[in-house]
């Protein structure tokens, strides 16, 4: 199931989809996973009921990678 699929699934299914975001670091706010592994972060998320993630990699600025979304696609069922 794609991305845009799972959200239409959910909305259709009845609870507000939300959805929630994986950012390692943020210009303003600094380190916002405090040293918490991405992929074990993602787990969390889709096990509280998450129907989909979005998963920032750029790097220069919010410190992700795409080794990073890799990770958290091989640990995670949900797009």
């Amino acid at each position: 199931m794609d991305f845009l699929q799972a959200l239409k699934k959910r909305k259709a299914e009845g609870p507000f989809p939300v959805i929630p975001d994986i950012k390692c670091f943020s210009p303003k706010e600094g380190d916002l996973i405090r040293g918490r592994d991405p992929a074990a972060l993602a787990e969390q998320l889709e096990a509280a009921g998450a129907c989909v993630l979005s998963v920032v990699t750029e790097p220069d600025d919010f410190h992700g990678s795409l080794q990073m979304l890799r990770e958290i696609c091989s640990t995670v069922r949900i797009p």
